[in-house]
């Protein structure tokens, strides 16, 4: 096979490929969009991940997080504090963060909690910000305070 280059493709034809590939093989989905088959396998075993991920969205960027326990606490504590009906604040996940890494400084070497690791770590677990679709004629409509949004949990 001739080498093509690199090529990025996009969500949504990842997963026009692995549903061609369901419907016949592997290969016959590599011949049919012209792509390699190592590429199919590959995007059949993170179909999940590609169904959940927007489908402009080529690539799945993002690293590990560098404290994985206190991760999960402060998103275990997220969770608890919406399902008792408590608001939750990017401020009040950095004190919570910051209140856990004090508690277990070993876990937690170097921890700072910026806005940034926040969004980051908010995108990770699935506690992003959302906003939903807004009709069209907003502008034209006075009593509109904005777009609303909505925080969905994992």
């Amino acid at each position: 096979m001739p080498f093509r280059g690199r090529k990025c493709y996009n969500a949504a034809f990842k997963l026009k490929v692995i549903a061609a590939a369901q419907a016949t093989n592997n290969c016959a989905a590599a011949r049919q969009f012209n792509v390699d088959e190592k590429n199919v396998r590959d995007w059949r075993k993170s179909e999940e991940t590609l169904r959940r991920m927007p489908r402009r969205k080529c690539a799945l960027r993002g690293g590990a997080p560098a404290w994985p326990q206190l991760e999960v606490a402060v998103a275990e504590w997220v969770v608890t504090q919406r399902q008792t009906g408590h608001p939750v604040t990017r401020n009040k996940i950095k004190r919570q963060a910051l209140e856990w890494a004090t508690r277990n400084p070993r876990l937690c070497h170097g921890f700072t909690a910026t806005s940034s690791w926040c969004s980051r770590f908010m995108e990770r677990m699935g506690l992003v910000e959302k906003n939903e679709e807004e009709e069209p004629s907003t502008e034209a409509d006075p009593s509109h305070q904005g777009p609303s949004t909505s925080w969905r949990t994992p």
